[in-house]
């Protein structure tokens, strides 16, 4: 069996697909997760993935979170459009 590993760069590019796909921000989506309101379009099950991967991002920066860049997130964002 291949054992993989994350760390919270992995997580984080993760994350960035949940919220292009969702067009909410992980901070907005675990913020509603947890206080157990439903987020319209996003099934539970992705709900709880993406908030997950998030409390381990957060954890593993010691609360710091990654820091995108603003061009970063527009590349991003160009290129799902693109499609």
């Amino acid at each position: 069996m291949d054992k993989r590993y994350y760390n919270a760069e992995s997580l984080a590019r993760a994350i960035r697909e949940f919220e292009n796909e969702y067009d909410i921000s992980s901070e907005e989506l675990h913020a509603r997760y947890t206080a157990g309101d439903e987020v319209d379009g996003v099934p539970r099950f992705e709900q709880h993935v993406w908030a997950s991967f998030y409390e381990d991002v957060l954890r593993l920066t010691n609360g710091a979170g990654i820091e995108r860049s603003e061009v970063v997130t527009r590349v991003g964002q160009a290129l799902t459009c693109a499609a």
